[in-house]
């Protein structure tokens, strides 16, 4: 099974009027899937009820995050709402119809809920909140890849610098019956240029999927040589060797964080298609219970020292893992996305043998 890279359109909301641009996008988008109307009005509903709230419950608004995916099986949307506001102080009461702080009907949360496929709500009080909201409607019967991976479950959010209409970052995974590996890459620079070169080199990634993360890498980099070039992080998560192997030039930043400890995954100096490179492929036991974190540099370094064992930004780890991954993403995304250049984050969650990740018994 494959995943390919999917870039978030933003929205900043500061007043009623960007709602309908929103819709507008919305409108655009699904015409093209030929499904009723069924699903452009679920969608409708949601960010209306969530571009709404940013407006009641914050001074300044927020943004909304749209990515739509289109496949022979099924056509989905994935909606966050991020604000910077006081967070919601109870998750269980705003998701009660009639229940408002505002004065108004009070139906948002509970109705979008209801309308999700998938949902979530990260708060943090005086912090802000995230919710996440995802849509889909299935066209036929499919069915999901099982394998010694499902263990592992990863998302991304990809996002171009504001005002470029295309993203230089690029990320893309396969996964096979033993193992997931994971392509992240950052195009020198930023818009169509970089795009082009984050492309070319995941084609090599794609050719050659079964060969070694590091033999990939070295591919990539003759194939880059006179062009553009790029920064790449390569990861392969093998749960029967129970190791995460990892090969990668430039400045892709990623860590494991598990209950015990907090581990890197250090590259060399420099870039694809520069020259001659010595590579060297990196090996690390996979923790029982876990959080892997890769993004590039659009995200600021800041949050590298609060990436710490049992805990990021001093959040518990064991709450973090109860949590949607695009969600925790999305997190990084609010807080330390520097809006200087493309962005992506990929966050996953897994364990070594799998458990059910329960409740939430943990409150911020």
């Amino acid at each position: 099974m494959e995943i390919n890279n999917k870039v978030f359109t933003t929205f900043q909301i500061e007043d009623e009027s960007q709602i309908f641009e929103i819709r507008k996008k919305i409108k655009n988008t699904t015409t093209g899937f030929k499904l009723t109307d069924e699903f452009e009005g679920s969608t409708n509903i949601v960010v209306t009820e969530l571009a709404t709230n940013l407006l009641k419950h914050t001074k300044t608004g927020g943004e909304i995050l749209l990515r739509f995916e289109n496949t022979d099986e099924f056509v989905s949307v994935e909606i966050l709402a991020i604000d910077k506001g006081k967070g919601i102080t109870n998750i269980e009461n705003a998701l009660t119809d009639g229940y408002s702080t505002s004065g108004s009907a009070g139906t948002g949360l509970g109705a979008v809920k209801r309308i999700s496929s998938e949902f979530d709500i990260f708060s943090q009080l005086n912090k802000g909140a995230i919710v996440y909201s995802k849509i889909i409607k299935q066209k036929r019967n499919f069915q999901t890849v099982k394998s010694y991976s499902g263990n592992l479950i990863l998302s991304a959010l990809i996002t171009a610098k504001p005002n470029e209409e295309y993203c230089g970052d690029y990320y893309k995974i396969i996964q096979s019956e033993k193992s997931v590996k994971i392509c992240l890459l950052d195009g020198l620079g930023h818009g169509y240029s970089a795009y082009i070169s984050a492309i070319e080199a995941a084609a090599v990634f794609d050719k050659m999927s079964d060969s070694s993360i590091q033999d990939i890498l070295k591919a990539a980099n003759q194939k880059m040589i006179g062009k553009r070039g790029a920064v790449i992080s390569l990861f392969e998560f093998n749960f029967i060797d129970r190791i995460v192997r990892h090969c990668g030039i430039g400045n892709i930043t990623a860590k494991i964080i598990s209950e015990f400890s907090t581990d890197s995954f250090p590259a060399i100096p420099g870039f694809i298609g520069g020259g001659e490179i010595l590579l060297k492929t990196n090996e690390i036991k996979i923790p029982e219970n876990f959080l892997f974190i890769a993004f590039t540099d659009g995200i600021s370094q800041q949050i590298y020292s609060k990436l710490n064992k049992d805990s990021v930004c001093d959040i518990p780890l064991d709450y973090l893992l109860k949590k949607n991954p695009l969600i925790i993403a999305a997190f990084f995304y609010r807080d330390f996305y520097k809006k200087t250049d493309d962005a992506a984050i990929i966050i996953g969650k897994g364990s070594y043998s799998v458990k059910n990740f329960g409740e939430d018994v943990w409150k911020i």
